[in-house]
């Protein structure tokens, strides 16, 4: 029912998530600099560049460390479900920490000899043969390949689904589904062979648009009438509301939903039921 659901969406919890993560991300490299300000004294002092490479290293281990307990504790506790709700966020604020070590291990070791920085990475002495002297830098070069991989998949990649038979729709209503990130999106049929899919959730006060209908071309929230043009998630002018768009895809007569939602206001080919196209097409000759 409509007065029971729950949207899950860019909210304010995920916005003080953000806030909260990074609050805690300076508070760390604050305290570390001034842990290694009071440690490292006379000639054990370390210059400025070397406490940032330090914290942002150290930070970067923390939050991996982090993000992969998360799954395990929160099959253990429901208590850790915000922090598995909210994981891509760290997984990229994670990224971001171990970019910026790398960028100043680069300007600091590796920018001011005949060498490019990317060259003299791996013409670092070290080697194999005793576990102190593994040329570590390397190694540090392609796991932050990976880790970019990994926060880009994360972040955009999506897989084709399976939502079932076009017929199962009605004309000017839709079918809603949940994918796996938790969002819920609404796949409307129109003008009888036509179906596009936006992201469930109206920005006015996040009514269930999938119970709506269309009117006039336009879907139509149930809440509060608010509209928005299926081709692209828009309110029409002079309103300014979007909505996430989905890309659909048919295949027999299955429609595919692509899990990777588009930007808000995002326009993407709507899908146009050829089968109908082509029934209509033999009765009016």
């Amino acid at each position: 029912m409509s007065h029971r659901f729950v949207p899950v969406q860019w909210n304010n919890n995920k916005k003080a998530y953000d806030k909260a993560l990074w609050l805690s991300i300076v508070i760390y490299i604050a305290i570390f600099v001034i842990i290694s300000v009071v440690i490292h004294t006379g000639e054990e002092a370390l210059v400025p560049m070397t406490m940032l490479i330090r914290a942002f290293g150290s930070l970067g281990f923390i939050l991996l460390t982090l993000i992969l307990c998360i799954g395990p504790l929160a099959r253990i506790d429901s208590r850790f479900l915000p922090l598995l709700y909210n994981r891509r966020h760290m997984g990229v604020s994670m990224f971001l920490i171990v970019l910026v070590h790398a960028i100043l291990v680069i300007i600091w070791y590796h920018s001011f000899g005949p060498l490019n920085p990317i060259e003299s990475i791996f013409t670092s002495p070290g080697s194999f043969d005793n576990s102190a002297d593994v040329p570590f830098q390397p190694l540090g070069f392609f796991a932050l390949i990976i880790l970019f991989v990994m926060a880009d998949v994360k972040e955009s990649a999506g897989k084709w689904i399976d939502i079932g038979d076009w017929k199962s729709i009605g004309n000017n209503r839709a079918k809603t589904i949940q994918i796996s990130n938790g969002e819920r999106v609404a796949i409307f049929r129109y003008e009888n062979n036509k179906l596009a899919a936006i992201s469930n959730v109206c920005q006015h006060q996040n009514g269930p648009l999938g119970e709506g209908c269309i009117i006039d071309g336009l879907i139509t929230c149930p809440w509060h009438g608010f509209q928005y043009r299926p081709e692209d998630g828009r309110s029409p002018a002079p309103f300014t509301e979007r909505v996430g768009t989905y890309e659909l895809k048919m295949e027999a007569d299955k429609v595919m939903l692509n899990t990777a939602g588009l930007p808000d206001g995002t326009e993407r080919p709507v899908l146009v039921i050829e089968q109908l196209i082509n029934v209509e097409t033999i009765a009016n000759a």
